[in-house]
């Protein structure tokens, strides 16, 4: 059973393979036990080529959504929105994770907690304002420690051509189940150096916003190695968040 493609032969095939599927559901007690062994082993065959097939189309529409374009800043030269926000992770969720958890490889979460009772997941986004096609949420109940940073690593793309007439701005849509400090924190690595600016988020009607002005920095453009975000969630014990996109964007200012 192949699903290559979208067209005849593959749609008749699927076809038989319900039609058969639907013939054993309601006649597997007239047959004998060389018969019922047969069947059990195509319907594994069937079964293994359905999960296949379902991972195939989820992933190619998460391409299809990711190469949408992002609204971004005017004169904006880099748009981005993280593989968690756009396609599906695996494993879907965990609990009670050390530090540090690599979620994807953009995504990682850290936390100060020797026993945490937490955990994060994906889930499909059902929130009509996003954009992304995924959500990421974060339930944490004992939090005897100080912080959860998702750190994500931006791609090179994010510092080809930078300047330090750039800036850069944080978009994040989330929902909190109690209000809590957030924190957005650039670190642009320089060769030996690194340079760090953070800001606060405040979350407003369920989005919150930072930005980066980068004249307020001392990198030198040409040795640009690594920028990275830390999102800092301060004390979040008892506390659910769920981070329905998360946009990041580079511009010039506009006095440039």
């Amino acid at each position: 059973m192949a699903f290559q493609g979208g067209g005849f032969l593959e749609k008749q095939k699927l076809r038989r393979a319900m039609r058969r599927a639907s013939d054993l559901a309601s006649g597997a007690h007239r047959l004998n036990a060389d018969e019922l062994e047969r069947a059990r082993q195509d319907l594994q065959r069937t079964r293994q080529n359905l999960d296949k097939a379902d991972h195939a189309v989820e992933w190619a529409m998460a391409e299809r959504q990711a190469e949408q374009p992002i609204d971004g800043p005017e004169q904006c030269d880099w748009a981005w929105r993280p593989r968690p926000w756009t396609h599906p992770v695996a494993p879907h969720g965990r609990g009670a994770f050390a530090s540090p958890a690599a979620i994807e490889q953009s995504l990682t979460l850290y936390h100060d907690c020797p026993r945490p009772e937490l955990g994060y997941r994906q889930v499909t986004n059902t929130r009509p304002a996003s954009a992304a096609r995924y959500a990421m949420g974060l339930d944490v109940y004992r939090f005897s420690g100080a912080f959860i940073s998702l750190v994500i690593d931006l791609p090179e793309e994010a510092f080809a051509g930078l300047t330090l007439s750039h800036f850069f701005e944080v978009r994040v849509d989330i929902d909190l189940e109690q209000e809590l400090e957030i924190y957005a924190r650039l670190n642009l690595q320089h060769g030996p150096n690194t340079e760090q600016l953070v800001s606060e988020m405040a979350v407003q009607n369920g989005f919150a916003l930072a930005e980066f002005d980068l004249a307020y920095t001392q990198i030198n453009e040409k040795r640009m190695e690594k920028i990275w975000l830390d999102l800092i969630f301060e004390a979040p014990r008892m506390n659910r968040m769920t981070i329905w996109d998360l946009v990041l964007t580079r511009a010039p200012r506009a006095d440039v």
